[in-house]
């Protein structure tokens, strides 16, 4: 609409307005040659008609860019309000779950399994490891504690000390008798 009258409208006006002013030019050359009151007035009326047509023509043509402009606004703002839509509809799509959203996130997943396998492969090891030195130092507490008791109950084979209770590295006092006392008495 803008570009119409900017090529249709304000083209006629401005011939109407031209034409208008080129009659009243005519004329008071013809008045020039001419020296007749009612000519010259006659001149000067088609003159101010001109000068009329020519302002309203140019209000026209100011209310018709005018409108232009107005119109060019609210194109400007409804493109704008489209453009805001446009990007609020993009933002929408983005945040809805796709197929691919949907592999990238297993795939997160899968990631993260797998770091744990892995974790815990490693853990095991470690563990394994450990388990591995008590099991040799509970063999060699158990062989340590197996020379004790032979060292204490005599060369006896391993069957017959595990079956007899083990022996008491202190004996109890009924075994040594009592305790003299410190006073010195002797009997």
């Amino acid at each position: 609409m803008d570009d119409y009258r900017r090529a249709v409208v304000v083209p006629a006006v401005t011939a109407a307005v031209t034409a208008s002013i080129a009659g009243a030019l005519a004329a008071a050359a013809v008045a020039m040659q001419c020296d007749h009151d009612d000519e010259i007035e006659w001149i000067m009326d088609e003159k101010a008609k001109a000068d009329a047509e020519r302002t309203q023509a140019t209000r026209v043509c100011q209310r018709a860019l005018a409108a232009a402009d107005l119109d060019s606004a609210q194109v400007s703002s409804v493109h704008s309000a489209l453009d805001n839509a446009t990007k609020a509809i993009d933002d929408l799509r983005a945040e809805l779950s796709t197929p691919a959203s949907h592999k990238r996130a297993l795939d997160r997943v899968l990631e993260e399994r797998d770091a744990l396998l892995e974790r815990t492969r490693e853990l095991q090891a470690a563990l394994d490891e450990k388990t591995h030195k008590v099991d040799l130092m509970k063999h060699q507490f158990e062989c340590s504690v197996a020379m004790v008791r032979m060292a204490i109950g005599g060369a006896l084979p391993d069957d017959a000390t595990a079956n007899r209770p083990a022996k008491r590295l202190r004996p109890t006092t009924s075994a040594v008798g009592p305790v003299p006392s410190s006073r010195g008495s002797q009997p």
